[in-house]
């Protein structure tokens, strides 16, 4: 008898996901078309872009399997960064929304992890801290990736890089006593999908910007090079040059 309910319930949620899920792509269709003054005023865009932003984190926080959202927003990161690479169209879509979810997922987990996992302190807090290391360096990479804010990008990056290196000293001495043998499935999980994964990411971005700033330049440019290097234009000696 008792399982008549929970039915119901899971019904219900999975009844309010669909419809959720078939309002986002409109809601953000209608912002973007707000936003760029096609079809109205840009300042209702923004009200729109809001509502998209809470229709995708409501589906987020009814996720069952939340811990799998960081790895697709993952993949789509790094597609989009392929698809820049080869001047593909549809490359600032992927990597705007692919990190946006992974920052808007990532924020919520610290409150999820507070909330859910109170039986696992390191996870609890760990989990939590790390969270918020990836929502801030990420959308400092964001910003400086699609040249938006670049004051913004760098207090966010270098923030986030300050806080991702006491982070690691944190997790090499509490992991040890944290009875990592001891978790259940789930928790493990969590653990490698939601926290380890994007950290690594992070890792790897933190490397290709500060050692390897060659690497990056390849990356987003086919030259490989910053405009700074490229050096001064030789004009030819032709009618109307010389007039300039």
């Amino acid at each position: 008898m008792a399982s008549v309910p929970d039915d119901k319930i899971k019904h219900k949620r999975k009844k309010l996901k669909i419809i959720l899920w078939i309002l986002f792509p409109i809601l953000f269709a209608v912002s973007a078309l707000l936003l760029n003054e096609v079809i109205g005023p840009a300042f209702l865009g923004v009200v729109v872009l809001i509502l998209a932003i809470a229709d995708i984190v409501a589906i987020y926080i009814l996720a069952e399997k939340f811990y799998n959202w960081p790895v697709i927003t993952v993949l789509m990161f790094l597609a989009g960064m392929l698809f820049k690479r080869n001047h593909w169209p549809f490359a600032g879509t992927l990597l705007t929304t692919g990190i946006s979810v992974l920052c808007l997922s990532s924020l919520v987990n610290t409150v999820r992890f507070q909330i859910t996992l109170r039986n696992n302190p390191f996870l609890r807090w760990f989990g939590s801290v790390s969270c918020i290391i990836i929502a801030v360096y990420m959308a400092g990479w964001l910003m400086m990736i699609q040249h938006w804010s670049r004051d913004a990008a760098n207090i966010l990056g270098n923030t986030g890089m300050v806080l991702f290196i006491i982070s690691v000293l944190g997790m090499v001495f509490t992991l040890p006593g944290s009875k990592y043998l001891s978790w259940s499935m789930i928790e493990k999980k969590i653990f490698f999908r939601s926290i380890l994964i994007p950290m690594g990411i992070v890792f790897c971005l933190i490397l290709i910007s500060v050692v390897f700033s060659d690497i990056f330049f390849w990356i987003i440019d086919r030259s490989g090079r910053p405009l700074e290097t490229i050096g001064s234009i030789q004009l030819f000696d032709l009618e109307g040059i010389n007039s300039l």
